[in-house]
């Protein structure tokens, strides 16, 4: 049983850029990603980016319940908790009182600490996600 060889290949994305010929055209994606098959700089600037001239949105994508748990939007953390046990980091947030931080890997809960710390020390609005278990699990520092 024989195999066919292919004749040529199809081209790839990174083709061009590996090409000694100068710059190339954008190239363009392949579909079924979401792109509907713009180029890389179209998709960048997105319907709300600067070439359309709207302003860029703070919310993060699926804010407004379209993910699990409860959404709490430009909150201000006032105060950081954190002890030396086992992934036990608390925050005060205004409006809420403390809430823990999830917990699931030393990483996740020396993540959300760290980002906890940054929204107590420059005092920015912080969008944070609230799951059922009582602990914030998400955190946008703005």
């Amino acid at each position: 049983m024989s195999q066919a060889t292919p004749q040529s290949s199809p081209a790839s994305p990174h083709a061009a850029a590996n090409s000694s010929a100068g710059p190339a055209a954008p190239v363009k994606a392949p579909s079924g990603c979401g792109c509907s098959g713009q180029s890389a700089s179209a998709v960048m600037a997105g319907s709300a980016g600067p070439a359309s001239g709207g302003a860029p949105s703070m919310r993060p994508a699926g804010v407004g319940g379209a993910i699990g748990g409860q959404w709490h939007s430009a909150k201000r953390v006032t105060g950081t908790w954190c002890i030396n046990e086992v992934r036990n980091a608390w925050v005060y947030v205004d409006g809420l009182s403390w809430r823990k931080l999830a917990n699931g890997l030393d990483s996740v809960t020396l993540a959300m600490s760290l980002l906890g710390a940054s929204a107590l020390a420059t005092g920015t609005a912080t969008d944070l996600r609230e799951e059922a278990d009582g602990m914030i699990h998400e955190m946008y520092v703005w």
